[in-house]
């Protein structure tokens, strides 16, 4: 808590775009990996993270690419600023 680097956290600093929920009760057995691939809720969150990407990318689609590295730049000088 004190380190403040939960994903709310994160996006609060504008250190990350987007949080992309998963399900709570979800985890990847490391030795069933290909099985974890057809799991569910796998899929779900597979789903929800090409959501947010494609959204992300339409967003930035709309944007000059002068402006892009500019905000890009903005974004990486501001890392560490609330410490």
């Amino acid at each position: 808590a004190c380190l403040r680097l939960t994903a709310d956290d994160l996006k609060e600093f504008g250190l990350v775009d987007d949080i992309v929920p998963e399900p709570g009760d979800w985890r990847i057995d490391a030795s069933k990996e290909d099985e974890a691939k057809t799991d569910p809720k796998f899929i779900k969150i597979a789903e929800r993270l090409k959501a947010s990407i494609e959204r992300l990318l339409s967003e930035l689609e709309k944007v000059e690419p002068e402006e892009l590295v500019k905000q890009r730049y903005k974004k990486f000088r501001k890392m560490g600023d609330w410490v």
